[in-house]
């Protein structure tokens, strides 16, 4: 089943692809949703462009390889002239490190083949951060920690705020790999801690619908232990230790912003189901 959200019929998603079996892959993908959003396809970033000079989307999900103007020129352009649109990459060609290095940890990044539910996840993801993004700060900034009215959860989120927030000052100050090494410990911990927790807050939801939400959640549950054991390890053996703790920064933050999303769908779904009790 696929992750619920409150219908947004006045978003614009536009998806660019220069091939067409590919588009036409991603709408079927999209027929359980397309009720919630206005969807528009382009072949190609001069077709993008135009459609955007047209009727400017929320969300651009892209490719990378394309023939005449590639995703990354049609990224670059689409911030420059329109700056609350949040372009996402779809590639089988670039990798997250890629993404990373080319537009920083801003940038969401969907490596084809995608499943349905983890596609239309992320575009819901980037709708949150485009709302944001027009009613205030920039995204990093932007996006806070959110409460879900339970105490343990809450207090472990608060805590691990702290504790981000002093790894990123350490990240900053280019402060010694081993003291680094000792915070992202420490970190492990504390969120092994809370997983559980919002773990078990999510198998109380009763709503059938919002399953794949709550899979996609666990999913991210695991790969943040993952990548925190992996930088970890990464920093404790790599050679050159400024560019795994710049890589790491980068995906520390990348992880920040969206676990916040992720919260604040979940208390979406929260408020939902209190509504309909």
């Amino acid at each position: 089943m696929l992750p619920s959200s409150i219908p947004d019929q006045s978003a614009r998603i536009l998806f660019v692809d220069d091939d067409p079996l590919v588009l036409s892959g991603i709408r079927r993908q999209l027929s359980l949703v397309q009720a919630e959003w206005t969807v528009e396809f382009a072949e190609g970033g001069q077709e993008a462009l135009a459609r955007m000079a047209a009727n400017p989307a929320d969300v651009v999900v892209t490719d990378i390889a394309m023939p005449g103007m590639d995703g990354k020129e049609l990224i670059q352009r689409i911030t420059e002239k329109y700056p609350f649109t949040v372009p996402v990459i779809l590639s089988g060609h670039w990798r997250h490190l890629t993404a990373f290095t080319s537009f920083g940890a801003g940038l969401r990044f969907l490596a084809k083949p995608v499943t349905a539910e983890f596609l239309i996840w992320t575009v819901r993801q980037a709708l949150i951060e485009a709302k944001l993004a027009k009613s205030g700060p920039v995204l990093d900034e932007g996006i806070q920690p959110v409460e879900c009215g339970q105490p343990q959860i809450d207090a472990g989120r608060q805590e691990i705020e702290t504790l981000i927030e002093f790894i990123d000052t350490l990240f900053v100050e280019k402060s010694q790999k081993e003291k680094i090494i000792l915070s992202l410990n420490e970190y492990y911990k504390l969120l092994n801690k809370l997983c559980p927790l919002e773990d078990s807050l999510m198998a109380k939801i009763a709503d059938n619908k919002n399953s794949g939400h709550v899979l996609i959640h666990k999913k991210h549950h695991m790969d943040n232990l993952q990548f925190i054991l992996d930088a970890i390890n990464n920093l404790s053996n790599s050679d050159d230790a400024e560019d795994a703790l710049n890589t790491t920064h980068y995906m520390l933050k990348k992880m920040t912003r969206d676990m916040r999303v992720d919260d604040m769908e979940l208390n979406i779904i929260l408020i939902m189901e209190s509504m309909s009790v």
